[in-house]
């Protein structure tokens, strides 16, 4: 990930963004799986987004698909699923 602003982004915000770009419908199941704290902290985080481009809305995508595919192969590469 070469964008110094993304890189610069924490968890949080970089959750926020996915979130915004996933839709209403997509980040209300989300949130039902949520702490309340969680919630409020990723709603916070969601209104503080100014602007997102195109690339950095990539990126971020591209690297929670990345944790995804690590968290069901156990990082061993393969699924354990």
């Amino acid at each position: 990930m070469s964008n110094n602003r993304f890189d610069s982004l924490s968890g949080v915000q970089k959750a926020s963004i996915l979130m915004v770009s996933c839709g209403a419908a997509t980040s209300a199941e989300v949130f039902k799986h949520l702490t309340d704290a969680e919630v409020e902290t990723l709603a916070a985080a969601m209104m503080r987004i100014e602007h997102v481009d195109d690339r950095e809305r990539e990126e971020i995508i591209a690297e929670f698909v990345q944790e995804c595919a690590a968290l069901a192969t156990g990082g061993l590469g393969r699924s354990v699923i």
